[in-house]
């Protein structure tokens, strides 16, 4: 669908459904279809190609930062960062840049914007750092609506853990931003398309807490964090890398709780998950050096090179159950929502076209 909007907004006939109709929006990823038309005009290229440009290059970059900002700001040794970038980059990334879906291009601003959310908590807030990251989460959001909802919660969560003075600076910059910059895209929605959301936000809502929409997000994170489990239970018995785990368990727990009120059914490959992965596999990254350093100062001489050993098993566990997740992806993490799913309640209402 979004390709389809794309496609007819690259053609220069506006962004709607069907060429001569109103202008109407059903691809709620609004940045990353207004991106691939410019993408397809300015290239000549097919929108399904600029897509699968847009997404791999987006994983390629994600892969660097988490690689660039493991060595750098957590000071992760040289094969510990290399073995959770090939965790990131071999696991079930690929799914949504084969099937063209935005995720990979959601996650990377928002992985940007929680590292400088991190380097304001360890070294302070300035203004320069305020601004970086209230810029980051505004472009999250044009990219998904729902990335406004994930800009919040990290604002709450840097609000509530930044320790100095700055925190109104920030929280000012924050709503500046949103209100100058967001309100004028808000003001613009509603004069081009005559009301304020995408279509399927008025389709998608429902009353109550979804039990199954619970159970599908907490188990689409579990096939997620597999191979990375041991780094976050690490997190929980050393007190030092608690505080490095906390504040992403309060953003996956605020997550989850934002779409407990929503539809999953077009929730294809589990990407409405995907935006926390690679915030998820660098906090596993700072979680671990910590721990490592408090295991090694509680572990006796004699002990050390068995310890060493374990350690290297579950390295290579990690990498091993990235591949699995790669191969098996589909029926692993899948709901009812799926492509394959999708496709085949279709299925009778298809007709066979012969030759």
């Amino acid at each position: 669908m979004l390709l389809r909007y794309s496609r007819h907004f690259a053609e220069g006939h506006g962004i709607t459904w069907n060429v001569g109709q109103h202008p109407v929006e059903g691809a709620t990823d609004f940045l990353y279809m207004a991106a691939l038309g410019w993408g397809s005009r300015l290239s000549h290229l097919s929108v399904e190609v600029t897509a699968r440009i847009f997404l791999w290059l987006s994983q390629a970059i994600t892969a660097a930062v988490i690689f660039l900002s493991l060595r750098r700001n957590a000071r992760v040794p040289l094969a510990f960062a290399l073995a959770l970038t090939v965790y990131f980059a071999i696991g079930p990334a690929y799914h949504f840049s084969d099937s063209l879906f935005g995720a990979p291009l959601y996650a990377l601003p928002a992985l940007l914007a929680w590292l400088v959310g991190w380097r304001m908590m360890d070294s302070g807030i300035t203004t320069g750092k305020a601004l970086s990251f209230s810029l980051l989460c505004l472009l999250v959001g044009l990219i998904r609506p729902d990335g406004v909802l994930l800009g919040a919660l990290m604002l709450l969560i840097f609000l509530g853990f930044t320790r100095g003075p700055g925190k109104f600076k920030l929280f000012l910059t924050f709503a500046a931003i949103f209100a100058i910059l967001g309100g004028a895209y808000f003001a613009w929605r509603i004069h081009y398309f005559g009301h304020p959301f995408p279509n399927p936000f008025y389709v998608k809502g429902s009353s109550g807490v979804l039990s199954q929409n619970l159970r599908s997000m907490v188990l689409a994170y579990f096939y997620f964090f597999l191979g990375i489990l041991p780094l976050f239970g690490a997190g929980v018995f050393f007190r030092p890398a608690r505080k490095k785990l906390l504040p992403f368990a309060l953003l996956l727990l605020g997550w989850i709780a934002c779409w407990a009120h929503t539809s999953l059914i077009n929730n294809h490959y589990s990407r409405f998950e995907w935006v926390l992965y690679p915030i998820g596999i660098f906090t596993a990254g700072q979680v671990g050096i910590v721990a490592w350093a408090a295991l090694r100062d509680r572990t006796p001489a004699v002990a050390w090179p068995a310890v060493r050993q374990v350690a290297l098993g579950i390295g290579c566990v990690m990498v091993v159950s990235s591949l699995l997740l790669a191969k098996y992806g589909d029926e692993a993490y899948q709901d009812e929502g799926s492509v394959k799913a999708f496709a085949l309640k279709l299925s009778p209402t298809v007709q066979r076209v012969t030759p």
